[in-house]
């Protein structure tokens, strides 16, 4: 039976890349998302409580999604070494059929890879996180 990885398969939409390499289709997605956590910067004189911003912290990108044998084997390898590589999301095009050219990078390694089924035709359902080294940029 032939097989076609999912990954060579645009329709379907949102796609996982390492650096410019697309090595799954995403399904379901958490983040990525930004924190600024403040802090106290209240002084005796204050009758009021007061903040300020701190640095921002990129948080875990996490999700599910189809991807095949060669490409679950390059996730787990990065994961067991802590590999920390260019990640992105490929969009979709939008209604009209344009490229969306918006789409997020950071620099992070897959804390999270889990194996959650395989279909006949080899396409193996996976969930992943990828923990930001620093900040996502749009």
């Amino acid at each position: 039976m032939p097989t076609s990885p999912p990954i060579t398969i645009p329709a379907y939409g949102t796609t996982l890349k390492k650096g410019t390499v697309a090595l799954a289709l995403v399904f379901e997605i958490d983040g990525p998302e930004s924190e600024n956590a403040g802090r106290n910067t209240t002084h005796l004189g204050s009758v009021k409580k007061s903040k300020r911003p701190t640095l921002p912290e990129g948080q875990p990108l996490s999700g599910k999604a189809y991807t095949d044998a060669t490409n679950y084997a390059v996730l787990t390898a990065d994961h067991d070494a802590g590999t920390i590589d260019t990640w992105s999301l490929g969009l979709p095009k939008d209604d009209g059929g344009v490229a969306v050219t918006l789409a997020p990078t950071f620099e992070a390694w897959p804390s999270k890879v889990k194996m959650s089924g395989i279909e006949e035709d080899g396409t193996i359902t996976i969930e992943f996180e990828l923990t930001p080294a620093n900040g996502v940029t749009w």
